[in-house]
Order: C-alpha cells, then structure tokens, then sequence
C-alpha cells in the first residue's frame, strides 16, 4: 500500500511539472475560439425586390351619348347587361327628320328633272314657234316702216300734226325692239342650253344631295349602338326624356381585356422594360402581364409615373375592372459595400454595427478587431454594408455575440 502510494504522488507530481513546462503558445491555442469566416468580395450594385399596389381598369370605357336634341323613345338594355359590338342601346324620335326627308327627296326630283332638261336642250317644236314669232315680228316691223314713211312726207307737207308723227316714230322703234329680243331668244334656243347653266343646276342638285345625305345620317344616329362589346355599367336616362349631345344614356365597360395601371417612382419606373413579362398578384392568384406603356411625366400629387401593364386574354376572365393587385418589381440600385450574413452584425456605437474580422498578429496569431459599418439594404438573411471594411478582409460569419475584440480564434481557411 505505501508502494502504492508513493508511486500515485510521483506520477500526479510529474504531471503537475508537464503542465507548468507547456509553452505559452499551446496554452492559447488550446483557448482559441473556431470560427467560420468569409472573405469580402465587394459589389457595385444590389437588386432590390419591391411591392407595388395598382388597378386594373378596362381598356375602353365610355359614356355614351346621342349627337342631336331628341325625345328619347326606347332604351333596349339595362345595367349589367353584357352587349355585343354594334347592338342598339337605345332610339330618339325622328319622325321631323323622315318628314323632312321626304321633302328633300321631293325636291331633288325637281331640280334633276330640270337638269336632264336644260342638257338635252329646247324642244323643236319650241324652236320653231320661236321662229314663227320673230317672222311675225319681222313682218310686222317692215309694214310699219313704210307706215311711218308716210307718216313722215305727211308731215313734212304739214298735212299731220306732230303728235301722228312722233306715235308712228315710237311704234316703230317699239318693233324693231321686239323683233331684235325675239330673234335672240331664237339664236339661244338654237345653240342650246350654256355650260355656265348647267354647271348652276348641277350644283342645285349636289346640295341637295348633300342634304340628303346629312338627313339620313342623322336618322341613323338616332339609334345609339355599342362602339365595342362589353358591360353596361350604369344606365343614366329613361324613356320619355328629353336628351342633348351632353347626356350621357348608359355607361359601357370593356370587359375582354384589362390593363393593370400603377405608380411607380421614377427610378425604377425607367427601369421598366416595354414588352417583358411581369407576375401581377390579385384575388390570391398570380396572373402573366406584359409592360405595354409608360407615363412620359410625372402625377403631380403621387410623384410617380404610372406604368400599364397589359394582361393576356384568358388571365382577365376572373378580374373586374376596379380591382386591386400588387406587382413585384426588381430596382437595381447602385451602392459600393460587401454581402454579409446578419448573424455576422454585432451592436456598435453611436448607433452604428460592428463586425469582426479576423487578422494575424505579430505572432502569426489569428485574432479578431472590431469594425463598424453601416447597412444599406437588407434582404432575407443576408445585409449589404460599407465602412471601416475593405475587399479581402476576412469576416467571422456567425456567432459575433461570443467574441470580444482582441480575442483570439481559430478560423477555417
């Protein structure tokens, strides 16, 4: 037993000496904490996923209205109801309108009707009672020359008086006056009717045609029909109403297509790409969307542009105009600084963050000091940050909250 004992306190003394000769060195490696490290790569710029929310409204959307003062007689549709393009909505009376026509048409008639006579010219028979009449004329003015002949040389002997005289002069001239107008409507007659008159009563014709035409078009237009296909949103009049181009009968909705409208900063809203596919979530479902256009100015009250955004045919079948989606849009923007993991950010001062990197010290010893950064933009588990930090420096990754500056550690290369 007392062997025993004494070679027990040898041993425990001699393992006292072991520990008290181990070099320094051994003993801080023994205390090193490990950690995982990352070496900085810096970036120039970051992607940033943000959420915007928009609208989505039809393509077309009218307020429909009749282009003349009118009773309304007939409304054919009501709210809610989903019409086709080119299907009546409503009717004016345009009983004046048709009487009026009736009119022009009558008229027309008329003026044709002279117009095919003054091209096809007088008749002969008008022609030759035209002639009749200035040989009668003619006939009639010869003999009253030679009466007024006698008549002079009576005079002259003073065998008539002076009023006989002047009655017979004055009958004279009155024939040939009548001879001469006579034998010029005869002339006319047979040259036929002149270019300038028929150009007068071709115009005649052409304004009334014209007129015509105005007549039948405002006939047509006294019954309003859909521009496109869609919904009746909101039917404004009833029938019996007096109506102006300024009152809106119904309000049509296109309901085929719809376009998701959005604002969006400037920035980013340049960032936009015409023509690239875009996810649009509404009513919990996710809906393909196309940029079509983009506001070339500003909303004065938002500050922002709006962006439309044009979804595909079948996409549009479960939305409604009015109702509300949320796009993700990606903004790249532009900042220096280094990815770290969070876990890798510890409290700093002044309100700032520190990391720790991990340097060797005069002894080749890994150790880890304390630098402050600054976030710039925090995305999931990972943060972007600039400061006291360059490209290169290795970075303890996790655990920042273990160590203190000046610690010594243990890092994976």
């Amino acid at each position: 037993m007392a062997i025993a004992v004494v070679v027990a306190g040898s041993c425990l003394a001699w393992v006292a000496i072991a520990k008290e000769e181990q070099p320094e060195s051994i003993k801080e490696v023994a205390r090193a904490v490990p950690v995982g490290v990352t070496e900085l790569e810096e970036v120039e710029e970051y992607t940033s996923h943000r959420f915007f929310t928009g609208t989505f409204v039809a393509q077309r959307r009218a307020a429909l209205a009749f282009e003349r003062s009118a009773k309304l007689i007939e409304v054919f549709v009501d709210q809610g109801d989903s019409i086709a393009k080119g299907q009546p909505i409503a009717r004016l009376d345009c009983r004046n309108l048709e009487a009026h026509l009736r009119e022009m048409l009558a008229r027309h008639k008329q003026v044709r009707a002279e117009l095919e006579e003054l091209r096809h010219g007088p008749r002969k028979e008008t022609i030759a009672a035209a002639k009749a009449e200035v040989a009668d004329l003619k006939a009639q003015w010869e003999l009253q020359k030679v009466n007024h002949q006698r008549h002079e040389a009576l005079f002259r002997r003073g065998s008539e008086s002076r009023e006989a005289f002047d009655e017979s002069t004055f009958g004279l001239a009155s024939l040939r006056a009548r001879y001469e107008a006579a034998h010029f409507r005869l002339e006319e007659l047979e040259e036929g009717t002149r270019a300038e008159k028929l150009a007068a009563q071709e115009a005649v014709v052409e304004q009334l045609a014209a007129t015509i035409e105005d007549i039948r078009i405002d006939i047509e237009d006294s019954t309003l029909v859909a521009p496109f296909a869609g919904t009746i949103a909101t039917r404004h009049v009833d029938e019996g109403e007096l109506v102006s181009p300024q009152t809106a009968i119904v309000s049509l909705v296109e309901d085929a297509d719809l376009e998701f409208h959005v604002g969006l900063p400037a920035g980013l809203a340049s960032q936009v790409v015409v023509g690239q596919p875009y996810d649009i979530v509404a009513g919990g479902e996710t809906h393909r969307s196309y940029a079509d256009a983009l506001s070339p100015e500003l909303d004065m009250t938002t500050r922002t542009r709006t962006c439309v955004f044009v979804l595909e045919p079948l996409e549009s079948r479960t939305l409604v105009p009015g109702q509300i989606g949320r796009i993700e849009l990606e903004e790249r923007v532009e900042a220096e600084g280094f990815w770290l993991p969070t876990d890798s950010l510890a409290r700093g001062t002044r309100g700032l963050w520190s990391v720790f990197a991990v340097v060797d010290d005069a002894h080749d010893v890994e150790r880890v000091e304390s630098r402050d950064v600054e976030i710039l933009h925090t995305e999931g588990e990972r943060v972007l940050v600039r400061g006291t930090i360059e490209a290169g420096d290795r970075v303890v990754e996790g655990g920042a909250h273990r160590l203190v500056p000046g610690q010594q550690v243990r890092s994976s290369r």
